[in-house]
């Protein structure tokens, strides 16, 4: 079953199943999928923040140097970034996050993404761990790609239609343990 959803952005659109679905078809590689959205993220909060400054920079007309002491840009921009980083990571955007930033409703909408698949997947690994021990050594090899459907039945010791039966008994298991705890929200402010 496919999930619908292609990237985190559309997470939050998607139905309960869609998202489990999600999380079950990326499970092996979701930590790197967040690991990537969230430094894009920062990426595109630096870029922007750089950006605005120096339109404001420009539209001021003459430029006047002041010298008020030692200037060290490339700290600045490391300080700026942990800043961003921790910003992201606590989902605190505060007056500082937003300082040179026009849309900031789309930096709302995407942290809050990042953060509700991030607890989700919280929620899926949990009740992944408090599954039966046997169900989970099917299953987690599977999830992580490790194993192929072919791999275990041979494992088993089943034909692969009854593998795939198998297997999807356990994600029947899964979903009812899953569902009811993931954070599933509707934002009307984006139109959703």
């Amino acid at each position: 079953m496919k999930s619908g959803v292609k990237d985190i952005d559309e997470y939050v659109t998607e139905n309960v199943r869609s998202q489990f679905d999600f999380i079950y078809e990326n499970f092996s590689i979701l930590d790197e999928i967040l690991r990537v959205y969230k430094e894009e993220l920062i990426a595109e909060v630096m870029e922007e923040k750089a950006y605005n400054r120096r339109i404001d920079k420009e539209s001021l007309g003459v430029r006047v140097q002041v010298s008020m002491g030692i200037s060290n840009p490339s700290l600045n921009l490391v300080v700026e970034h942990m800043s961003i980083t921790q910003s992201i990571e606590e989902g605190i955007l505060d007056e500082d996050f937003f300082r040179d930033i026009v849309d900031r409703e789309s930096l709302i909408f995407k942290v809050d993404c990042y953060h509700i698949v991030n607890a989700d997947f919280a929620v899926f690994n949990q009740k992944l761990c408090t599954m039966p021990l046997r169900d989970q050594e099917i299953l987690r090899p599977y999830l992580m790609k490790q194993k192929t459907m072919v791999e275990l039945a041979d494992e088993l010791g089943i034909d692969y239609r009854s593998a795939i039966k198998h297997v999807y008994r356990i994600k029947k298991k899964l979903i009812k343990k899953v569902e009811p705890k993931m954070v599933c929200r509707r934002y009307k402010r984006y139109g959703i």
